[in-house]
């Protein structure tokens, strides 16, 4: 199953109550979770999010957030994004961002134009970044509770459903990126192998060059030349035996 991690407000402390239960089902295993009323992303990375997500290592990020958001100017805004984006590529996690709500003008007008202005942002920026955003602006436009802003235990049970759903739909797009780490060490071993093969080819083609046997330990590259060169002489001992033993073959 796809490791994952659920960062969240006051919201989504209660959708991640039921997709807890239902994510499994749909090949996801919730590893990390943290959800806190009134938090947004800054109070998240102040309160060490950053760390928390290098040392579990999940392979999806699912962040809900956006509805606590008070840097209103972009540039203030996206360097906090930003954040949050450079640590997920550092450890080669996708991250699915389930953006703000839509709350009353008539009883939460202030929560309702922060809102609206971090969703246009995030709707627009995130995708630049291969980023999956799923909008939650209409899903959310009517059904609150006294306050304007936070719904029924029924509507948050669909909310997790659906984001859910939408998970599953993009799973097969939600292949983790490799981390430079990976990379480099991908990289390292290739370079190995080649160089192990180089030294492998100028020593069968009989060009002077010895395997070194003594002195400091040999470099990675000898050593898998060493190998191939076995490999290689213990199949050609096996063939010789098979031709002068052809009954072996039956």
């Amino acid at each position: 199953m796809i490791r994952t991690a659920l960062i969240g407000d006051s919201h989504a402390k209660v959708v991640f109550r039921p997709m807890e239960k239902i994510l499994p089902q749909a090949g996801f295993n919730p590893i990390y979770k943290k959800a806190e009323n009134g938090w947004g992303l800054k109070k998240h990375i102040d309160r060490g999010l950053l760390p928390s997500l290098q040392q579990a290592k999940p392979e999806i990020i699912v962040v809900s957030l956006g509805g606590n958001n008070h840097q209103t100017k972009t540039a203030s805004y996206q360097k906090t994004v930003d954040k949050l984006l450079s640590t997920a590529k550092s450890i080669g996690s996708r991250i699915i961002w389930v953006g703000p709500t839509t709350s009353d003008t008539a009883r939460a007008p202030n929560t309702e134009r922060r809102h609206e202005w971090t969703h246009q942002f995030l709707q627009k920026y995130l995708p630049s970044k291969d980023i999956d955003y799923i909008n939650m602006r209409y899903f959310t436009q009517s059904g609150w509770k006294n306050d304007g802003v936070h719904y029924p235990s029924a509507k948050y049970k669909r909310w997790a459903e659906m984001v859910t759903d939408k998970m599953g739909e993009l799973k097969e797009s939600l292949k983790p990126g490799m981390s430079p780490l990976m990379i480099g060490a991908g990289i390292a071993a290739l370079t190995l192998l080649t160089a192990g093969t180089a030294i492998l080819v100028k020593k069968r083609k009989g060009s002077g060059f010895m395997l070194p046997s003594q002195g400091p330990a040999p470099h990675p590259a000898v050593e898998i030349a060493k190998h191939l060169d076995g490999l290689i002489t213990k199949n050609n001992e096996l063939a010789r035996r098979s031709d002068a033993e052809p009954w072996r073959r039956n």
